[in-house]
């Protein structure tokens, strides 16, 4: 592909750095206006980036959701349009959206402006191998002061066996998880949204 498109840019670490590192080199390389992540084995809709594009060029959106779809390797549906708002929703800030509050899951599933995760400092821990998005997505949709939301499915999710969400849990892992969401409680706690906190502790 990058042979046939002098727009993709192809940039490997000479080691395994981990997720966050992984992410964190593709936003300090990205030279467009936005960015967004794609898991390899997934897939998004042809129209997924239009849509979020469009919502958020013309609204100027910092960041911009669509719900996403739940399905096995092999194609079985599990979910068709996952944690998407029932209608269109633009600009609105995670104090004032209930939906927000509940800090719906897929970082993959929002489109950034990037000149907003830059002037916010915003990336990836690589401390962290289990949660680590959630711990991204809490303090972006923090600092966001312009949350817009579509109600159309914009991400394929896959889970596979090999994934880190289809492995056998591991004490390690477990860790790892209440160690994110700890992150994300301080976070929440930190931005002054106790009604979320709280929430998010009881779910």
């Amino acid at each position: 592909y990058q042979q046939t498109d002098q727009r993709i840019k192809l940039i490997k670490h000479e080691r395994n750095l981990g997720e966050g590192a992984a992410r964190n080199t593709g936003i300090d390389h990205a030279k467009g206006d936005y960015v967004f992540h794609l898991d390899a084995d997934d897939t998004i809709p042809c129209s997924s980036l239009e849509k979020r594009w469009g919502t958020a060029s013309q609204h100027r959106s910092e960041m911009v959701k669509g719900g996403f779809s739940i399905s096995t390797f092999d194609g079985n549906l599990i979910a068709k349009n996952h944690e998407a708002s029932s209608k269109p929703v633009l600009n609105t800030r995670l104090s004032d959206s209930n939906f927000l509050k509940r800090i719906p899951v897929s970082h993959c599933s929002y489109l950034y402006e990037r000149s907003f995760l830059d002037s916010k400092n915003l990336r990836y821990r690589t401390d962290m191998t289990v949660g680590l998005d959630l711990v991204a997505l809490s303090a972006a949709l923090i600092a966001a002061s312009r949350i817009s939301l579509l109600p159309d499915c914009v991400y394929n999710y896959r889970r596979t066996l090999d994934s880190a969400t289809g492995r056998p849990v591991r004490l390690a892992t477990i860790t790892q998880s209440i160690k994110a969401k700890a992150f994300v409680y301080k976070n929440l706690m930190d931005g002054e949204h106790i009604e979320a906190a709280r929430d998010y502790l009881s779910v």
